[in-house]
C-alpha cells in the first residue's frame, strides 16, 4: 500500500482503533503499540477501500484479545483494585478530538472490567464499532445466537452497575471538582464531607508498589477521614506537592504532582451534585505516560 494512502488511513481511523483497543485493554501504551503495528503490517497487504475499516478493526481486536488473555491472570492476582491507565486529554491534542466523544470515563472502564473476558469482548465490539454478530462470532469462536445472548447479558450487567447514575453536564462536573480541589487546598474538610455522598465509594490502585487501600472504602465519612489523613501527610511531607485540574478520560479530574512527577490521578463519578465514586490511581507504572508540562 502506498505511503501517502497509508498515512491518510492512519489519520482517519487511529482514534477509532485506539479507542477500541483501549476499551478492551485499559492500557494506553499497549493500545498505541497495537494500532501502530497494525498499520505497519498494512503496508505489505493488498486491501480494498470498501472493507478497510472492518479489516483494521478486526486486526486490532485480535491483537488486543491476545494481550487481554495474557494479562487476565495478572489482573486476577493483582494487589488491590485494578484501575485502567488514565488518559490525559489536551485541547491541542488531535487525539482529544478523535476520542473525546467516546465513553471512556474511568467509571465506565471500571464497570467494563467487571465483565467476563468474553462478555467484555462482545459488548465492546458491538458498542464501540457496531460490529456485526457474524464477525464477532468468528473472532471469539461462537455461534451468532450465542453472541447475541452474551451481548444482552453484558448490557444488562452494565445497566445494573449504572442504575441510578444520572448524566451530569460538564459545567456541573467542573463545578463539583473545582469545589472539591479548593476545599482540599484550603484544608476545609467540612466542605469535602458535604461534597461526598453518604454512600460514596473510594477505590485506590497502588498495584502493590505504592501503599494504598486494598479494598474499597465505603461511606462519605470514612472517605473524608482517609483523604484528610492523606493530604495532611502530603502537606507535612513536601511543600512542592501541588494539585491541578485536568481532562482525564473526557471528564474533569485532579492530578497530584511534585514538579514533573505524577503522584496520583483522582477521577470521579458524580450523582445528585455529590461525588459518588472516587478512583485514585497511584500505581507509578500506570502514570509514567502522563506529562503535565
Amino acid at each position: 500500500m502506498e505511503k501517502l494512502q497509508l498515512e491518510s488511513l492512519y489519520t482517519q481511523y487511529k482514534g477509532l482503533l485506539f479507542n477500541l483497543s483501549y476499551q478492551l485493554l485499559g492500557n494506553v501504551s499497549d493500545s498505541e503499540d497495537i494500532v501502530h503495528d497494525v498499520y505497519l503490517k498494512l503496508m505489505n497487504m493488498e486491501v480494498h477501500h470498501k472493507n478497510i475499516k472492518s479489516l483494521l478493526c478486526t486486526m486490532v481486536t485480535h491483537r488486543s484479545i491476545d494481550l487481554l488473555k495474557s494479562a487476565r491472570y495478572k489482573r486476577e492476582t493483582y494487589t488491590g483494585t485494578w484501575l485502567p491507565e488514565p488518559i490525559l486529554l489536551q485541547d491541542d491534542d488531535p487525539l482529544h478530538q478523535l476520542i473525546s466523544k467516546e465513553n471512556i470515563s474511568i467509571a465506565y472502564m471500571y464497570i467494563l472490567e467487571q465483565l467476563s473476558l468474553t462478555e467484555r469482548i462482545v459488548f465492546i465490539l458491538r458498542e464501540a464499532i457496531a460490529m456485526e454478530y457474524a464477525a464477532i462470532a468468528e473472532i471469539i469462536g461462537k455461534e451468532n445466537a450465542a453472541c447475541r445472548k452474551i451481548y444482552s447479558r453484558a448490557k444488562q450487567k452494565i445497566r445494573q452497575d449504572q442504575s441510578g447514575v444520572e448524566l451530569i453536564e460538564m459545567k456541573e462536573q467542573n463545578r463539583i471538582v473545582d469545589s472539591f480541589m479548593k476545599s482540599l487546598n484550603d484544608g476545609d474538610f467540612d466542605t469535602v464531607l458535604k461534597l461526598l455522598s453518604s454512600e460514596a465509594v473510594y477505590y485506590a490502585d497502588g498495584g502493590g508498589i505504592i501503599k494504598a487501600a486494598i479494598r474499597p472504602i465505603e461511606t462519605g465519612e470514612k472517605i473524608c477521614r482517609l483523604i484528610q489523613g492523606l493530604f495532611s501527610k502530603y502537606a507535612q511531607m513536601d511543600k512542592e506537592i501541588k494539585m491541578i485540574k485536568a481532562n482525564v478520560n473526557g471528564e474533569p479530574a485532579i492530578i497530584i504532582h511534585k514538579k514533573e512527577e505524577i503522584l496520583s490521578v483522582l477521577s470521579f463519578q458524580i450523582h445528585n451534585s455529590q461525588i459518588n465514586m472516587i478512583y485514585n490511581m497511584l500505581n507509578p507504572n500506570k502514570l509514567k505516560h502522563i506529562s503535565i508540562y
